[in-house]
């Protein structure tokens, strides 16, 4: 699918308003747009997505039936055992070679890793220290490369 081609597929499906909004969000995450251009990305992003969040599009590009509105809740309880070591195994593939996520499947599963911390820990605490620490913390822009799209998704 070319550039423009999704645009336009999504502005058939939504406001004129809406498109706008989403196009000039999505225009920011590379993984978003590459998964966009995919074969099939789309139509199944327009069936399952209501919200248009980041986490909702991950979690089509995972395959993944699970809607963020579902991990999002009061009560976070742990995700499928498959999942969760798929998650912690990107999760430490990326901290060991210090490299952004291929696709937005595997930022999917680098929020998902971070969401499985968040509820093991009961919060957030130190985990900007631990995103950015080592040779991260001499290359902030590389950071944030590595770790934006899943933050987003989180």
């Amino acid at each position: 699918m070319q550039p423009v081609d999704w645009m336009l597929r999504l502005q058939q499906k939504n406001t004129p308003e809406n498109t706008r909004f989403l196009v000039r969000a999505f225009i920011h995450e590379p993984l978003i747009i590459r998964a966009m251009q995919q074969e099939g990305f789309l139509e199944q992003a327009l069936e399952r997505v209501e919200g248009w969040m980041v986490a909702d599009l991950a979690l089509v590009a995972m395959g993944c039936p699970l809607k963020a509105a579902d991990l999002r809740k009061q009560e976070m309880i742990g995700v499928e055992a498959g999942l969760r070591s798929s998650a912690l195994q990107a999760y430490e593939n990326t901290y060991k070679k210090l490299t952004p996520p291929a696709n937005l499947a595997e930022a999917g599963l680098l929020a998902i890793a971070l969401r499985e911390r968040r509820r093991l820990t009961n919060g957030w605490h130190g985990l900007l220290n631990e995103l950015t620490q080592g040779k991260l913390k001499e290359q902030p822009g590389l950071a944030n490369e590595i770790w934006k799209t899943s933050l987003a998704a989180k």
